[in-house]
């Protein structure tokens, strides 16, 4: 079965010489199928984005919360925007907030026995908490740009249920 990078590749190909209804056909499909693809990474992208400035415009001052909570960390919003950039589009997209420390939470939720949560602090490190009915995990990792594949492990054990 092609995929679109096989798609993608075809229709990049200089080298291709055929000519004829049937080649313009397929040169129109595949052009569509790029476009496609691009437009859906395009708008999750952007809702992600978006997601992340209204929580953040929301959390800008200390006491945004209405207890003493600390404005949003500058380095932190850095941080999760690089994260956002690199999850990788088969993982959900995730619901997003202000936690009152500052840092940004990024939750997938399946319901209250299901949860998955990151953190993502001002110094680029990414704590993480799950609940898998029965199981929890917790841990810490450093971003790096990559997105910690460990991670989507886990998200996909609550994705799975929604």
């Amino acid at each position: 079965m092609p995929t679109l990078d096989s798609f993608a590749a075809i229709s990049e190909s200089s080298t291709s010489k055929a000519v004829g209804r049937v080649a313009t056909s397929v040169h129109r499909l595949v052009d569509d199928a790029n476009e496609a693809a691009y437009t859906v990474g395009f708008r999750r992208q952007a809702a992600m984005t978006v997601a992340l400035l209204e929580a953040c415009a929301q959390a800008q001052e200390n006491g945004w919360d209405g207890y003493n909570g600390e404005g949003v960390k500058t380095g932190a919003y850095i941080s999760a925007e690089a994260l956002l950039r690199v999850l990788p589009g088969n993982v959900p997209v995730p619901e997003v907030s202000v936690h009152p420390d500052g840092e940004i939470a990024f939750d997938w939720i399946a319901d209250r026995q299901h949860v998955f949560s990151i953190s993502v602090s001002d110094n680029g490190i990414v704590s993480y908490a799950g609940l898998f009915g029965g199981s929890k995990v917790t841990g810490r990792e450093v971003f790096t740009g990559i997105f910690p594949a460990g991670l989507v492990t886990h998200i996909a054990r609550v994705a799975a249920l929604v």
